[in-house]
């Protein structure tokens, strides 16, 4: 009871579907997720709601369950489907999609086993049920690339960047496609939006280094590699692709002292061979048979 003066006094009202929904929305906001997905069930309860199932299912996914989320998507489908049976609701298949397609990410991938490519199939049809939400054509496209569709993917890739030119992902994707597709001036104009929307995705230096030492660009792949090495002076990958690279240009010294920081930060058999083959190219033969000999020892070379 609340008191209003004079003597009088009445019941408080019963919340109603909206004022869980905000309710919810508010906990939703603040990272409450437990608590929106109860305000957003107290609001069912009282009106079955499409959007509201739309809620409590994005609360769902950003909690992490994405099973209660494809579940609560696919009530507000056929729920939006009783009031209009051709309309798309391409809200519902948007977020129903993404669901499916992070839920496929969990699985095993290499190569995609049959519950992954399920879930990504679905995610696909889905998405094709979302045109007007430039990010279904992103996740789309990733969809594709995983269960090797690269020519849709790289398609998909380019409508998202359409509808979003400051998509960096969606340049960078279609740019590392670009690079298994040969298509490596396109894949360098890809991956260099990339860095200018997106300074900090430093794994597009890698992949650009990727593309202008396939090209025959050896000094600019150096350049590439060298910059990421600026950055994170401890990564033994960069060192290796760098090396090889300095190798071709015959700048020897400089491809063992890359060896070398490689094997300091990460050692890995192959690295005896690499430093080996350099060695060899140097004259230096007895130290390259040293090192062909440690690398037999831990990774013996085929016959």
């Amino acid at each position: 009871m609340s008191q209003l003066g004079f003597g009088q006094t009445t019941a408080t009202a019963p919340a109603t579907a909206v004022d869980y929904v905000i309710s919810g929305g508010a906990k939703m906001a603040k990272g409450d997720y437990d608590g929106a997905i109860a305000d957003y069930g107290k609001a069912l309860t009282i009106e079955p709601n499409k959007y509201i199932y739309i809620n409590r299912g994005n609360a769902k996914f950003a909690k992490g369950d994405l099973n209660g989320a494809i579940a609560d998507f696919d009530s507000a489908l056929a729920l939006a489907r009783e009031h209009d049976p051709f309309a798309m609701f391409s809200d519902a298949f948007y977020y129903r999609g993404r669901a499916e397609y992070e839920r496929g990410l969990k699985g095993d991938l290499n190569p995609p086993s049959a519950s992954v490519r399920l879930d990504l199939d679905a995610a696909l049809g889905d998405f094709a049920c979302a045109p007007d939400f430039p990010m279904a054509w992103y996740y789309r496209a990733n969809a594709e690339s995983l269960t090797g569709n690269r020519d849709a993917a790289i398609a998909d890739y380019g409508r998202a960047i359409r509808d979003d030119p400051k998509n960096a992902m969606a340049h960078f994707s279609r740019g590392v496609l670009q690079i298994e597709s040969g298509k490596f001036d396109a894949a360098i104009s890809d991956l260099t939006h990339a860095l200018e929307l997106d300074p900090h995705l430093t794994k597009s230096l890698h992949y650009r280094g990727i593309a202008k030492q396939s090209k025959g660009d050896l000094d600019g792949a150096i350049a590439d590699w060298t910059l990421i090495l600026q950055g994170d002076p401890k990564n033994a990958a960069t060192y290796r692709l760098r090396a090889d690279a300095k190798r071709k240009t015959g700048d020897l010294d400089g491809a063992l002292a890359d060896i070398d920081a490689a094997m300091m930060f990460e050692p890995k058999s192959v690295d005896y061979y690499t430093r080996a083959f350099a060695k060899e190219d140097k004259g230096d033969t007895e130290g390259a048979a040293a090192d062909f000999a440690r690398g037999d020892r831990l990774l013996p070379r085929p016959k």
